[in-house]
């Protein structure tokens, strides 16, 4: 038995762990005195699977209601993928027909655990040991065993691997921090760093799947990678969550912004963006269209205007408008109300390229955020226009 499998074992850390599962992790650490039944390193992974228990219950449900699940610091669970976003990666690998997957920055494992059930093998890597044996009691606890664990760094284990270079595809999710623990975004400061190992992925494996942070410039992204690659925007309930970059001979260039919790996808190529007239609004009409985040960060403004026939409010206004109502807009569709913001009133506030500040236009109107009405300030025609309105 393993040195976790002993801790999660002892009865003691058991029933700790289950008479506090609902408490504030914080406010529990401040009475450590009161449970001298537990030594100190039992105290802090009890305290470490309170606080996973709370993190895995929305962002990755599987695990939160399999009974026997040991969580990883919060760092690890932070950083590892969502069950939702891990099974979207899980239905590229189907789609492309890849039976082995090599998982080069395993962490938690939460997208091996999603691609073992899609592909005939997958191979878990993973250069911290600790963490590399968590995942790996979890993937026995779930009985995945087409998963092969390595405890590697991803350089180390490509220099030696031979894996059947037609059917095999190579992930990877460089960590996004410094040695210092500050976030990163350019591709060279990631690691592993991509950009080097590409060389090497493309000579070992016909199809390779990177994830990048959100807040990465896609421009910089595809210029790094130097290949044709397919770019997907995952959003979850209107939050970008992940970037994926697809590098493989069957793909095109093609870009998709998806929202998994709204069930919205857009899919468009860069050209037909470069291409697209869109058209300008001589008036703010009846209905006003806000894109998904997934699509912002894609950069469909022109091409979104010409599919769905709205008109756009201004360039750098990515806000949109039509008479009639258009049904299926990736995003969010709200009617455009002849009322003026009251002062006292409570609205949920959205600015898009506008002059003020959130702070100052709320100070200035002297209204507060919340409510069911939406305000938009934006710019219309160069000039800076407020106008209020409901989610349809």
């Amino acid at each position: 038995m393993s040195h976790i499998s002993f801790l999660f074992a002892a009865m003691d850390v058991r029933r700790f762990i289950a008479a506090n599962a609902d408490k504030d992790v914080n406010a529990l650490a401040l009475c450590r005195s009161r449970y001298k039944e537990l030594d100190d390193e039992a105290w802090r992974f009890a305290l470490r699977q309170i606080d996973g228990l709370k993190r895995a219950k929305d962002k990755l449900p599987e695990l939160y209601n399999t009974e026997g699940i040991v969580y990883p610091p919060h760092l690890n669970l932070e950083q590892c993928s969502s069950e939702a976003t891990a099974q979207y990666k899980a239905q590229l690998l189907r789609r492309l027909g890849a039976i082995v997957v090599a998982d080069l920055t395993g962490g938690f494992g939460v997208d091996s655990i999603a691609f073992s059930r899609v592909a005939k093998k997958v191979c878990y890597v993973e250069r911290n040991e600790d963490l590399a044996r968590v995942a790996e009691q979890n993937m026995r606890l779930l009985s995945r065993d087409n998963i092969e664990v390595t405890c590697s760094s991803a350089e180390d284990y490509l220099a030696s691997c031979n894996l059947p270079f037609e059917d095999t595809l190579f992930y990877l999710d460089p960590a996004r921090r410094s040695g210092t623990g500050s976030k990163v975004f350019l591709p060279e400061q990631c690691e592993p760093d991509f950009v080097k190992l590409l060389p090497v992925l493309k000579s070992k494996a016909r199809h390779i799947l990177l994830k990048l942070s959100p807040m990465l410039d896609l421009t910089a992204a595809r210029r790094a990678v130097d290949f044709e690659a397919e770019t997907h925007i995952v959003a979850v309930a209107g939050e970008v969550k992940e970037v994926l970059l697809l590098v493989s001979p069957v793909v095109g260039s093609s870009v998709s912004a998806i929202d998994l919790a709204y069930n919205q996808s857009f899919r468009f190529s860069l050209e037909e963006e470069q291409a697209a007239q869109a058209v300008y609004a001589d008036g703010l009409l009846a209905y006003l269209y806000e894109p998904s985040a997934a699509l912002l960060k894609a950069g469909a403004f022109k091409c979104i205007a010409t599919r769905y026939a709205v008109s756009k409010l201004d360039v750098n206004t990515h806000l949109y408008t039509s008479d009639g109502i258009v049904e299926h807009f990736p995003g969010h569709v709200f009617k455009v109300l002849p009322d003026k913001p009251q002062a006292g009133e409570r609205y949920n506030i959205i600015v898009r390229n506008f002059p003020e500040k959130r702070e100052a236009l709320l100070r200035r109107l002297k209204v507060k955020e919340g409510g069911s009405l939406y305000l938009f300030a934006f710019r219309f025609h160069g000039k800076p226009k407020v106008v209020i309105a409901e989610r349809v």
